[in-house]
């Protein structure tokens, strides 16, 4: 019966199209025609998070019929991540595309994800304490992470091969190794503000559009993530795996953060567990 509605609201308004045309347009009629602009900001550039956003951007115009006007900003064009996160909680960005730790401040929760020993590959899948390896952990936006190389700031950086490359660590980091933990996830964040004052259709064209490009993305990431291994070592950059015993006895080491930290808070305890249930059904055995 909904449809049926539906269809003939549409109906009578195409055929009074005509009339409606030659009639002056009421205040605020011209405005509710515009487009709606949707930022979208990520720090990468040519590297996963930008090309997901570039895809939903076009899918989003495409399937709203013009009706959403994405705008990608790579490169943190829009501001360190700190800022991008400030831009997306009061409506100035409409999404940001980030590491979810660095949104720790709004909710420990977000740190779930960055737990070691989660995921055991890229497939099925840094900040949370690594003390126990003797490291003191800490959060920075990509464009602060090589001068603090080259300044010896820090002594090293957990991150994704694709910033190592695109930002051509190499000349002041040679030596990458892949130690595959923690896996560094990305999440879109939406203001809710803006969400919520969209029209429900286009509300579910972007949460339907998201997850598609979600998913259509990991074969590109995949080889991008090739394409910056061998980007990084035809520089002159060397990647070292470590020894099978030297990397078990590292995850023996990290495996327990994870449980320890969030058993302190019942509410960080409830979403590790609901993550952690999560990768152990999705985890493959040996020869799968």
């Amino acid at each position: 019966m909904r449809i049926m509605e539906c269809e003939l609201r549409t109906a009578a308004l195409v055929a009074a199209g005509a009339l409606v045309l030659s009639l002056a347009l009421p205040p605020g009629a011209a405005r509710a025609q515009q487009p709606y602009v949707m930022k979208i900001s990520t720090p990468t550039v040519h590297d996963i998070p930008d090309t997901w956003a570039a895809r939903l951007a076009a899918a989003l115009e495409k399937d709203s019929g013009g009706r959403i006007k994405a705008q990608v900003y790579p490169a943190s064009q829009l501001g360190s991540i700190p800022r991008q996160i400030e831009g997306t909680q009061f409506g100035s960005i409409q999404m940001e595309v980030v590491p979810p730790e660095f949104m720790v401040g709004l909710d420990p929760r977000f740190e779930v994800m960055a737990a070691p020993g989660l995921v055991d590959s890229q497939s099925h899948g840094q900040r949370v304490s690594f003390e126990r390896l003797g490291i003191t952990p800490v959060a920075m936006t990509l464009g602060d992470v090589l001068p603090a190389i080259q300044q010896g700031t820090i002594d090293g950086a957990v991150t994704g091969i694709g910033p190592v490359a695109n930002f051509h660590m190499v000349h002041a980091a040679k030596f990458a190794p892949q130690t595959g933990q923690p896996a560094i996830f990305l999440i879109a964040e939406v203001n809710r503000k803006w969400f919520d004052a969209l029209p429900k259709d286009l509300q579910q064209t972007i949460e339907r559009d998201a997850k598609a490009q979600s998913v259509a993305i990991d074969p590109l990431a995949v080889e991008q993530v090739k394409q910056s291994e061998a980007s990084f070592t035809s520089g002159g950059g060397e990647l070292i795996t470590l020894p099978p015993g030297e990397h078990a006895a590292m995850m023996k080491t990290i495996d327990s953060v994870a449980p320890d930290v969030s058993s302190k808070s019942p509410q960080l305890a409830a979403a590790y567990s609901i993550v952690a249930d999560a990768a152990a059904r999705t985890r493959q055995t040996p020869g799968q």
